[in-house]
């Protein structure tokens, strides 16, 4: 007997709303006790099917719903009954391919310009429309568009032999010249790989090797570590350029053009490279430039390393729309450079990952008055952070929660008016951007209206460079065709049509905004010598996220230092696990998967600041105090490592903020990584009075050797 086409489109229905394949349609009279909503979509997994002014319709006794999804739930079930009539051979998994709920809330905004154009293309008709107006903000140093223009036809002419599509690695520092660099390469047609000169050298050599660069744009100072780690590329000094080139007469890139490839974390134990063309970029600047009322007065942060898309989105933003972009890296000048560099610019859009915002604004003393936006992404923010914008922010400010991933930038975002008399119980991730579609899928993939993996389809999506394991399980296209990246973030969608996010549905997690695959991490642990076993586990420290090492030694033995201090050596900071631990084996669960909730049973992350420190007066005294403050432990001797100890580099920032304080005296920030322990810092900052503390101590010592000799 054939089912009946009405049953079969309400149980689609159901099963998309409640976002299980196991639900029962009743369609008898019975009065079973009908269960109460599930946890994540709010709707219950059974429901009973009746008709209503000859409209099928589902009811859920016992459960009220909110009304807009009531509706939704009428209006696709009334749409999955009509294509099941129309198509009978439809399978219950296409009746719903865009459920309504899809299309609740306003209509994201329209960007204003096109994207059949290149950036360099765009950034050339900016330096003649105003070549006098200020560009970049180095330092406080201005630079216009004009000058910048300058720098770029000289690296351009540098780069003269680069062929259109060749990668170009960017091994530069953090500022006016890696901009430069940037868009002297994408002038020649080249594809920039940027290459962060912190990052260790087997990572920038996987990246490099990975990329295929031909070429490596750097300076003196980094020209035996590029030499290095790309031994069959051209390396090019930028002191070599000339002090005046005209710009190559070259055609420029065309839209579809390759412009960048950054690379993420994998899961396979290498880096990752995303591809990004210059119609996407584009894309994302006039979402950026519409959304946030970007104006040529503006000036807009450029917090993150170039090789995030974070900085793309900053830098490309500003210097598209007339405005200025304000490039300040905090591992040179700490927290108190970056909120001097805020207020000494008068930035007016700040952007970064809620860690980093966190530490500034936690140790601002005064309000940023210029500051009108600020933008948030890589990780969950909280209301908390609303708080933080309340008290910094000017009226008139807004906090934007910003989501997306290296493969897309942005694809939703959520403003709160910092004025705003409510404060919401959390910030969602707000709604799709023009341009982009989010739906979200059940566990067995099929389309979930109300929670389930977020599923971004766009034509602006990105692409992996090379082939990737994660490649095939990441990209597909959706039901209309469109190119779809499923990102494994999990989220609900609430009844004004806004994404609450929800974490992760694998192993993927954030660390001070990063994208983090802990497998690589285990794939560099495991090969450490000495190393038999090892699981890296996730875990958190009030609002920060932290990687856990534990270790099985293979008969040698292991110290959290020299781990720590090995793995340094071949992953960037964010990737290294603040603790290591030592332990006999490792727990399994019943499907025989390391048990990582047995592995933290007992074991409580390192408390935040909130030690008792004894106090002292002389510079090893406050720099104890302060690294055991910041550190949360007591237990600081004049010879441990501040890496050792489970610091980072946002600790470091924090540290020198509080130093520079306490002490009342200005040091680069570089001075701490310089000198890591307490008595090198402190005979760094005060030599003569260390030395003689170091002469009192041993003059002490002295006298009671003699004593010890005369008795």
């Amino acid at each position: 007997m054939t089912e009946d086409p009405t049953v079969v489109a309400a149980t689609a229905v159901l099963r998309c709303y409640s976002g299980v394949a196991s639900v029962r349609v009743l369609t008898d009279e019975s009065e079973p006790d009908f269960p109460g909503p599930l946890p994540l979509s709010g709707v219950p997994a059974v429901a009973r099917l009746s008709v209503v002014d000859g409209q099928a319709r589902l009811e859920f006794p016992g459960t009220t719903l909110p009304a807009e999804v009531v509706r939704c739930i009428a209006e696709d079930l009334d749409a999955a009954l009509a294509r099941l009539r129309a198509a009978p051979d439809t399978p219950p998994e296409a009746l719903l391919p865009e459920p309504a709920t899809e299309h609740l809330g306003p209509r994201p905004v329209e960007p204003a310009g096109g994207v059949d154009h290149s950036i360099p293309e765009l950034f050339w008709a900016g330096v003649a429309a105003h070549p006098d107006r200020v560009a970049v903000l180095d330092h406080g140093v201005p630079l216009t568009y004009g000058e910048l223009g300058a720098r770029v036809a000289a690296l351009a002419h540098l780069l003269v032999d680069v062929h259109s599509g060749q990668r170009v690695g960017l091994l530069l520092d953090h500022g006016a010249g890696t901009i430069a660099g940037i868009l002297a390469t994408l002038t020649v047609g080249g594809v920039y790989v940027p290459l962060d000169p912190r990052y260790p050298t087997p990572r920038l050599a996987a990246m490099s090797t990975q990329a295929g660069v031909s070429a490596v744009l750097t300076t003196a100072a980094h020209r035996a570590l590029a030499e290095a780690l790309a031994p069959e590329a051209r390396v090019l000094d930028v002191a070599d350029a000339p002090e005046r080139a005209d710009r190559p007469n070259r055609p420029l890139p065309g839209p579809d053009a390759a412009a960048y490839v950054l690379h993420t974390s994998g899961s396979t134990g290498l880096p990752k490279g995303v591809v990004q063309r210059h119609r996407n970029v584009l894309h994302q600047v006039r979402l950026h430039r519409t959304n946030f009322g970007l104006t040529q007065n503006d000036r807009l942060s450029v917090v993150s390393s170039f090789g995030f898309d974070m900085a793309v989105t900053d830098t490309f933003s500003a210097l598209l729309s007339g405005a200025c972009c304000v490039p300040v890296d905090v591992r040179e000048v700490g927290l108190a450079g970056l909120a001097d560099a805020l207020r000494r610019d008068r930035v007016s859009v700040y952007h970064s990952t809620p860690t980093v915002f966190r530490y500034l604004f936690d140790g601002l003393t005064e309000p940023l008055p210029d500051l009108r936006a600020v933008l948030l992404g890589g990780e969950a923010v909280t209301v908390a952070d609303l708080e933080r914008c309340r008290r910094h922010l000017p009226a008139h400010g807004v906090l934007v929660n910003g989501y997306g991933a290296t493969e897309i930038s942005f694809a939703a975002q959520h403003p709160v008016p910092v004025a705003t008399g409510d404060t919401p119980t959390v910030v969602p991730i707000g709604r799709p951007l023009h341009g982009i579609r989010v739906g979200l899928l059940a566990e067995d993939g099929t389309p979930s209206a109300l929670a389930g993996e977020m599923a971004v389809s766009s034509e602006f999506l990105a692409g992996y460079w090379a082939p990737a394991e994660e490649a095939a399980a990441r990209f597909d296209t959706d039901h209309a065709g469109v190119p779809r990246y499923r990102t494994g973030d999990l989220a609900r969608r609430r009844p004004d049509g806004s994404l609450e996010y929800l974490g992760r549905r694998d192993r993927q997690v954030k660390v001070r905004g990063y994208r983090v695959e802990p497998g690589e991490v285990e794939v560099a642990l495991g090969a450490l010598p000495g190393v038999a076993r090892c699981a890296v586990v996730p875990d958190r420290r009030g609002e920060e996220q932290l990687l856990r090492a534990f270790v099985v030694p293979d008969g040698v033995d292991l110290t959290q230092a020299a781990v720590r201090a090995r793995l340094g050596e071949r992953l960037p900071d964010h990737l290294v696990p603040e603790t290591v631990e030592t332990v006999p084996d490792l727990p399994l669960t019943p499907t025989g998967k390391v048990d990582a909730a047995a592995l933290l049973a007992g074991r409580p992350p390192p408390a935040p600041a909130a030690v008792e420190v004894a106090g002292g007066t002389s510079v090893a005294d406050v720099v104890a105090g302060v690294w055991a403050d910041v550190l949360g432990r007591a237990d600081i001797g004049r010879h441990d490592r501040f890496f050792d100890l489970g610091g980072h580099s946002l600790l470091v920032a924090t540290v020198h903020r509080r130093l520079r304080a306490a002490l009342d005296r200005d040091f680069p920030l570089t001075a701490i990584y310089e000198h890591p322990t307490v008595a090198a810092l402190a005979a760094h900052l005060d030599p003569v009075a260390e030395r003689v503390e170091v002469d009192r101590v041993t003059e002490r010592m002295a006298r009671r050797a003699r004593r010890r000799a005369i008795r």
